[in-house]
């Protein structure tokens, strides 16, 4: 009888996921005996951002086979007509959708729910306020020479547990952009450890109050190309319920920065509120925009998602 395989994954995004719940309909079509664990190092209740994205339903569908979703209390909306400005701010390229083609967006503690449910459903395990510390290595023979497999993780939980050791067949690495799984890997795999000035693009995001009267906007979501002459992006979609702002650069950026955009936005969209929507706050993201790695493939390892710099979930 063959012996069970031991998967883990790191990190609960959407790349982690969907690799974790692959991997369990793959060993169950192919008569495999897969144990799959996640480690994730954020709390149930705020592993995800409270943010919404576009959305193809296809994508779900073909990924992981989930045909239906509700979305009755609002978690699923139509997207706005939209606006792509120029640098100078004197032109811009307008789309209007028709019925036929306007996309989705689904809210993201929504969608995350719905995959987490279907990966447990089907023997995923998660641990949560789980932490890895390192990779664990074992030397083995390889043709004429030993070669470093990565065995397992080290990791924690965060009420300061002592460490435990997690056996690996497989590590998935979807930790994120930044991933010290990748950042550790023997310089002979060949795998990049770090990302370049400008692969990053550093995001504030919230959703703002409105105040006062919203003219008739005929592209309510506004894409700023270039804003303020600095090397990123911004947007600002409203929307009945409150104003979607996205501060984008492809360098760090901090509160200060925010504020001084959020004034600039606010001289020609007076109905923009300074204060968040109720039971809203203010988050900070790093993502990708680069090409993926070259590599994503060691020994014992493979990287996806942000960690092997996708830029779409």
């Amino acid at each position: 009888m063959a012996s069970k395989i031991k998967i883990v994954v790191v990190g609960l995004g959407v790349g982690g996921l969907v690799a974790a719940t692959r991997l369990m309909d793959d060993s169950y079509n192919n008569g495999l005996d897969c144990d799959v664990t996640i480690l994730e190092r954020r709390s149930e209740s705020d592993v995800v951002h409270d943010w919404h994205d576009r959305f193809d339903f296809q994508s779900l569908r073909s990924a992981l086979g989930i045909d239906v979703m509700a979305g009755d209390d609002g978690s699923i909306e139509d997207r706005a007509d939209s606006a792509f400005v120029s640098p100078s701010k004197r032109t811009s390229i307008k789309v209007h959708y028709s019925a036929a083609n306007r996309p989705k967006v689904i809210w993201r503690p929504y969608l995350h729910k719905v995959m987490v449910d279907n990966a447990v459903a089907k023997g995923v395990r998660i641990l949560y306020d789980t932490e890895v510390l390192r990779p664990a290595y074992q030397e083995v023979q390889s043709g004429d020479s030993h070669v470093q497999r990565m065995c397992g993780v080290y990791a924690a939980s965060k009420d300061g547990a002592v460490e435990k050791f997690y056996e690996a067949d497989l590590v998935i690495d979807a930790s994120g952009a930044l991933s010290a799984l990748r950042r550790s890997l023997p310089p002979d795999w060949g795998i990049e450890a770090l990302p370049s000035p400008g692969d990053m693009f550093y995001a504030y995001r919230a959703y703002h109050r409105i105040v006062g009267s919203v003219p008739d906007l005929q592209a309510p979501f506004e894409v700023y190309l270039m804003h303020e002459g600095e090397q990123g992006l911004s947007w600002l979609s409203t929307t009945a319920k409150a104003v979607d702002v996205l501060i984008g650069r492809i360098y760090p950026i901090d509160d200060s920065k925010v504020a001084e955009q959020l004034d600039i936005f606010k001289q020609s969209h007076p109905w923009l509120d300074m204060a968040l929507l109720d039971g809203k706050k203010a988050e900070y993201a790093l993502i990708p925009v680069r090409r993926p790695l070259a590599k994503m493939v060691g020994y014992g390892y493979a990287a996806v998602g942000d960690s092997a710099f996708m830029t779409l979930p």
